[in-house]
């Protein structure tokens, strides 16, 4: 038997049509046995002589990913009707969006499903995928740090073997330096915070000042309070004075305006333009024909006559103008000056208030030392931890000049060792978190899929013939919706059951028939009928629209298909029937030419053959012949297929899922 029979020469099982995948691969007769690995226990069987695992049992694992075509053989045909259903698990219709007889375009939305529990799915393995991320995180930080204590850990090692060396005795040197000067000065501001308590001169000298500052306020207050009502006369004078004259100011400008307030600047511009333009041509001819009987002379002057009227009119208002600003702001000023009269006394008081209290606050001063003996006793607590850390750093000098005994070299070996182990433990966990998200990512990929099945789309351009639901039913998947007649001319592609984890909608397919010669023609998947055709050893149909036909391609054409599977998720494809469950593990019986030594002998033990051991693994989603593998082995692993299983034996409890 061929098991490695490829799929276009690279993929599938061979000749496994009308086999049952599911069934349990269980010979009588065969000791049971139990291989788990880490983490599973391991049950003894009676010993016998282990049989090698013949090629055409082992399966190489390979990922979606890696492939990049398929093929199959296509035949052409015309337009026909299409069943349209939902994937996933169906559910509740909350909308549908078409009718008999509507034409509807390849993407359109024709009908929904109640999508609450998808979505609150598609969070919570969002969720999840954020916390594997995370612990990704923490884990490779606990790497770090496990490499950092190896690291510290060695640097012991060599300073315990080799004693100091110049560079480390040099900073221990420094370090007992910096700890003598830091103790200078904790002395040095100790005595300086002593003299301070002792010396009363400063609070001395701020308390005759604020006494001095309390007495001239008062000196201010008095004279506020003589001359506040001389002040206020002379700035209630000054006041009337200034409106006086703004009364004045404003009735000159009223009048400058009734008489030439219609007077603009561009008026006076143009009536001095045209007396310029005039004397111009007074004088051009004048020095042409001479003085007498000069034709321009009375223009001159009218325009003379014009300009000197519209510009001291303008002028003269231009004056009453400013006159008038300076009035009012003169009555302003005035109105300032008797507020700041009338005010004198209050601001005067203030600040003869605020010099009172400050006057009490530095008689207070001068009067409690709390500050003074706080500081002076903080002083004394820096000079002792000064005191300490001096002492712990020629503690430290010593111990680094000091040469190290046999206990404490062991002791430094041991922590390397230990520091080691933290690395494997921390670098296990990474891998484990790793394989959390690759886990968390598969189960939102599917979350997300499911998602995007409660909305039914027209994978073609066509016409609705037939609607069978509505709003408020609730459906099953694969169960027929709608009926669409397609527009298009389509290539039906057979496709076996190991082909179609790979097939999916909207892949470009390239396809080219005998009767066209050098012709390729291209496609698209529109629609992967879930159900396998009848009578035809578990093979699946999928149809796809061509994309440029020609009146040469006609019904019932047939040739070679090329499917693109490139750009699929990169999960682990294997057989299914190489997928066992031992004790509510599943796994695969997984053949690794590379095994340890420990490994091959309990494979001996065991009565194994060698190199065999049972790798727990994550199934992503099943299939009837493939499962997907979201975690647990690597591209190019061969695992032991199902007949292969004869030779080891396999767990009487074993449930094939």
């Amino acid at each position: 038997m061929d098991t490695q029979t490829s799929l276009n020469s690279e993929i599938g099982l061979g000749n496994n049509s009308g086999k049952n995948p599911r069934r349990k691969w269980i010979l009588a007769g065969i000791a049971v046995i139990v291989v788990l690995g880490v983490g599973i226990g391991i049950a003894e069987r009676p010993s016998a002589s282990a049989a090698e695992i013949p090629p055409s049992d082992l399966y190489q694992v390979h990922s979606l990913a890696s492939k990049k075509t398929i093929s199959t053989e296509g035949t052409v045909q015309s337009a026909s009707e299409v069943n349209l259903s939902f994937q996933g698990q169906g559910g509740k219709v909350t909308s549908v969006k078409v009718k008999v007889g509507d034409h509807v375009k390849a993407g359109q939305v024709i009908a929904t499903l109640d999508d609450s529990a998808t979505k609150n799915a598609v969070q919570q393995a969002q969720s999840a995928l954020a916390q594997a991320e995370a612990g990704v995180s923490q884990a490779e930080g606990n790497v770090a740090q496990a490499q950092g204590n190896v690291a510290e850990a060695q640097a012991g090692l060599v300073k315990a073997t080799e004693g100091a060396t110049p560079a480390t005795k040099s900073v221990a040197e420094s370090n007992v330096e910096k700890a003598q000067a830091a103790l200078t000065a904790a002395q040095q501001q100790y005595k300086d915070q002593q003299a301070a308590y002792n010396d009363r001169t400063t609070a001395y000298q701020q308390l005759v000042a604020a006494q001095n500052a309390a007495q001239e306020a008062k000196a201010a207050l008095d004279t506020a309070q003589a001359n506040q009502q001389s002040q206020i006369d002379a700035a209630q004078q000054a006041l009337t004075a200034a409106q006086n004259n703004l009364q004045t100011a404003e009735t000159n400008l009223q009048n400058a305006k009734q008489k030439d307030g219609n007077i603009t600047e561009q008026q006076v511009e143009q009536a001095y333009q045209n007396y310029q333009d005039a004397l111009a041509r007074f004088d051009g001819y004048q020095s042409t024909f001479g003085y007498q009987n000069n034709p321009y002379a009375t223009q001159v002057q009218n325009y003379e006559a014009v300009y000197d009227g519209l510009n001291q009119g303008y002028t003269e208002l231009q004056n009453d103008q400013t006159a008038y600003n300076s009035a009012v702001a003169a009555v302003a000023q005035a109105k300032s000056q008797l507020t700041a009269a009338q005010n004198g006394v209050s601001t005067a008081q203030a600040q003869y208030d605020a010099a009172e209290k400050a006057l009490q606050t530095a008689q207070a001063t001068y009067n409690d030392r709390t500050a003074a003996k706080q500081a002076l006793d903080a002083a004394q607590s820096q000079v002792q931890q000064a005191k300490a850390a001096l002492a712990n750093a020629q503690a430290a000098y010593k111990q680094t000049i000091e040469p190290s005994d046999k206990g404490t070299i062991d002791s430094a070996k041991a922590g390397i060792q230990t520091s080691q182990a933290g690395v494997k433990t921390a670098d296990a966990g990474v891998q484990a978190a790793q394989a959390q998200v690759k886990s968390a990512q598969a189960a939102l990929n599917n979350a997300e899929l499911n998602e995007s099945y409660m909305t039914l789309r027209a994978p073609v351009s066509g016409v609705i013939t037939e609607k069978d639901i509505q709003p408020g039913d609730t459906v099953s998947a694969g169960q027929t919706a709608f009926v669409l007649d397609v527009e298009q001319m389509q290539v039906a592609l057979p496709i076996s059951e190991s082909q179609m984890p790979y097939v999916h909608q909207g892949q470009k397919v390239t396809f080219t028939v005998p009767e066209i010669p050098n012709k390729t023609f291209t496609a698209t998947i529109f629609q992967v009928d879930p159900t396998p055709i009848e009578g035809n050893g578990g093979s699946y149909q999928a149809l796809a629209t061509v994309d440029n036909p020609t009146s040469n391609l006609k019904s019932g054409m047939t040739g070679p298909v090329s499917i693109d599977v490139s750009g699929q998720q990169d999960t682990m494809v294997v057989p299914a029937i190489a997928i066992h469950s031992v004790n509510g593990q599943q796994g695969v019986y997984l053949y690794d030419p590379k095994a340890t030594k420990s490994l091959k002998e309990q494979a001996s033990q065991l009565g194994l053959p060698e190199n065999v051991v049972f790798q727990p693994v994550s199934v992503q989603s099943e299939g009837g012949y493939q499962d997907e593998v979201a975690s647990g082995l690597n591209d190019g692993d061969k695992v032991v297929l199902g007949e292969g299983a004869f030779l080891i034996g396999d767990n009487g409890t074993a449930d094939e899922s």
